[in-house]
């Protein structure tokens, strides 16, 4: 039933919780008044109309309101977007990492190589020498490793 709401007032019970005083006319021919609390009255005003019931509860009427439940369209849809969005730009991410480490991997292990090979043709070299020799040529590979193969000037 539809009830126009006068005389609102808000209330604090003992422990704390607001409710309302109010009284509820029938919209109707009939226009009865009942004086009513609720819960259910927060961020009404005097005027409002309100769909709902009132309860007898001992000597006291409750007013419940009516609830009504709207399916929403699109908002299901909206969050799987985003969440593929998300999850796409995950990948993104997850896939220039993993080149990354191929990147480092690769010029680590190259490096690792041609260093062996110079210092077999290198008597007796230093350590020093050793990891001097390595950074260079793990520098010099880091240089190259995006280079295009088609491209002529490509070192090797």
């Amino acid at each position: 039933m539809k009830y126009s709401i006068q005389d609102l007032t808000e209330k604090e019970g003992k422990t704390g919780n607001k409710y309302h005083l109010a009284t509820l006319r029938e919209e109707s021919e009939e226009g009865t008044e009942s004086k009513v609390s609720s819960f259910d009255l927060i961020g009404k005003k005097d005027g409002d109309i309100v769909e709902g019931e009132i309860i007898q509860n001992g000597q006291y009427l409750n007013f419940k309101i009516k609830k009504e439940y709207v399916a929403k369209t699109g908002g299901a849809s909206a969050g799987i977007k985003v969440a593929q969005e998300r999850k796409q730009e995950m990948i993104s991410k997850t896939m220039d990492r993993k080149e990354d480490s191929f990147k480092i991997s690769a010029t680590f292990r190259d490096a690792t190589l041609l260093t062996v090979v110079w210092s077999q043709k290198t008597p007796f070299p230093l350590s020093q020498e050793i990891e001097e020799k390595w950074v260079y040529f793990r520098k010099w590979l880091l240089k190259n490793y995006d280079v295009p193969t088609d491209d002529l000037n490509t070192p090797f």
